[in-house]
């Protein structure tokens, strides 16, 4: 298994995606024997096909020069970064404010509460949203508490860093699908807010420590120090049991009630306690467990949770990749050499295996789709083939390579009957190519197992004149049908 990957995840996805689209103009049997023999290097990993593809992709590098993939892990490196320490720095600012002390007038609870415990609470309503979400409307509105989306948009003013942002960030792009570019940010807004949370923890713990804060409550709210009571118990619920000497009690929270108005508290008024700092400072073990219980442990969560769900959604990406599994079936199928002198052998391949039996095309009426340009007249096509299998050819079409027109342009065929059949016509002299593969895969999941698919190859003799494919030519042909797997696509050679 390989080690010492420097590259995340995300720049394999890029890098595999590119290197099967190079793939997809090279001959099958290159491939074949290149991926063979990295398979072969890397078979304990059969049984982790996505192990297997990374170390591949290493291993394809490490053999062709090839530069690793960095680029992308460069620029989210650099947000991430970025991120971090903005968050230190709003948590630092917080909570000098929050526990902003001249010795004149206490701390107000109610606003380090607001801060610590409101304002978290809300923000996470906001994630829990973000993640249910199925409106795009909605997702733009939440993107506006996204801290990461203004560090992105900040970041395309560094010309370095453009042109890796709009691949990482354009889901039209295809590689980095939304789902992924949703859990990559939504990860950013998270470590951005477990940095501010830290920040804001460290800061109130060293002032605490080092300076001799004293904290009250007040509000302009007509709230007895009853109701104060009841918020307090329902706060410290999950440590009241272990730690209950950081619940508020009603005497403190009668003792350290103070109007700014003659800076003056209840207790004073009532039981002359207020030199008692330090009846005033017991309010902070209190405050430091509200912003470890509700601030920073959730943001761990939240934080762990979207870097799994980014890690899972890249995995699948790259799983879900055209070509991907013809690239894991050439790595893991043993070769079938005519001119070796001892070919590899394999317990899976049989007799049965190798040849199939196929359906009459007689009589049955054919829509012809041509893969790339046709070598000879169309209408010299139709009749030869109408003559070779006794099919009655309805339609042809050129399918000049492996996209969405095509298969959008076939939405009309999708009438067919269990009688029709579809025949694509390829070139024998021709090698297959994994763009025929991923093709031939599409049409297949487009019309279903229902509607018959048969491939035939055609040849040109000296003479101009269309001709069947050869016996060798053939046997490329099946071999190139078995080794992936069509079962439900059938070969016909046509009549000499």
């Amino acid at each position: 298994m390989p080690t010492n990957r420097s590259s995340s995840l995300i720049d394999y996805l890029i890098g595999i995606k590119t290197q099967l689209n190079a793939d997809a103009r090279m001959s099958y049997e290159m491939l074949q024997q290149r991926d063979r023999r990295i398979g072969m290097a890397f078979s304990h990993l059969k049984s982790e096909p996505l192990q297997q593809v990374l170390a591949w992709f290493d291993a394809l590098g490490q053999g062709t020069g090839m530069k690793q993939p960095a680029g992308i892990t460069g620029v989210r490196t650099a947000i991430s970064t970025f991120l971090i320490l903005m968050g230190i720095i709003a948590g630092l600012s917080a909570a000098m404010a929050l526990f902003y002390y001249t010795g004149e007038q206490p701390i107000n609870v109610i606003n380090v509460l607001a801060v610590g415990v409101g304002l978290q609470l809300a923000l996470l309503a906001v994630f829990f949203l973000a993640l249910i979400s199925r409106s795009r409307w909605l997702d733009n509105v939440l993107s506006g508490f996204n801290a990461a989306r203004w560090a992105v948009r900040l970041a395309y003013f560094m010309p370095s860093l453009k042109n890796s942002i709009n691949t990482l960030m354009d889901s039209n792009q295809g590689t980095i699908n939304e789902k992924i570019i949703k859990w990559q940010t939504i990860s950013w807004s998270q470590q951005f807010a477990l940095a501010f949370n830290f920040a804001l923890l460290v800061c109130c713990l060293y002032l605490v420590t080092f300076s001799d804060l004293a904290f009250g409550w007040s509000t302009t709210l007509a709230f007895d120090s009853n109701v104060v009571k009841q918020v307090t118990d329902i706060l410290s619920f999950p440590w009241k049991t272990l730690l209950p000497a950081a619940v508020p009690q009603l005497d403190l929270i009668d003792a350290t009630r103070f109007y700014r108005l003659k800076t003056i508290t209840m207790g004073q008024q009532e039981n002359g306690l207020l030199n008692q700092a330090q009846l005033a400072g017991n309010w902070w073990r209190f405050l430091f467990l509200c912003l470890v219980v509700y601030g920073f442990i959730p943001r761990i969560l939240t934080f762990v949770y979207s870097k799994y769900k980014l890690s899972k959604s890249i995995r699948i990406s790259i799983m879900a990749l055209p070509g991907l599994h013809l690239l894991i079936d050439r790595m893991n199928t043993p070769t079938v050499a005519t001119n070796a002198e001892t070919p590899e052998v394999s317990s899976d391949l049989n007799q049965e295996s190798i040849s199939r039996p196929v359906t009459a095309l007689t009589d049955r009426n054919c829509t012809i789709l041509h893969w790339g340009q046709p070598a000879i007249e169309k209408a010299e096509l139709s009749n030869w083939l109408q003559k070779s299998t006794g099919a009655n050819v309805l339609d042809m079409r050129t399918v000049a390579s492996n996209n969405s027109e095509n298969l959008s342009d076939f939405n009309a065929l999708s009438g067919l009957s269990d009688r029709q059949v579809l025949a694509i016509l390829v070139k024998a002299w021709e090698p297959p190519t994994l763009e025929l593969t991923d093709w031939i895969a599409e049409l297949r999941t487009h019309f279903g197992n229902q509607t018959l698919i048969a491939l035939i190859p055609y040849d040109i003799d000296t003479q101009s004149r269309i001709s069947p494919a050869s016996a060798m030519d053939s046997k490329t042909w099946q071999d190139f049908l078995r080794r992936h797997d069509s079962e439900h696509i059938e070969f016909h050679g046509a009549r000499r």
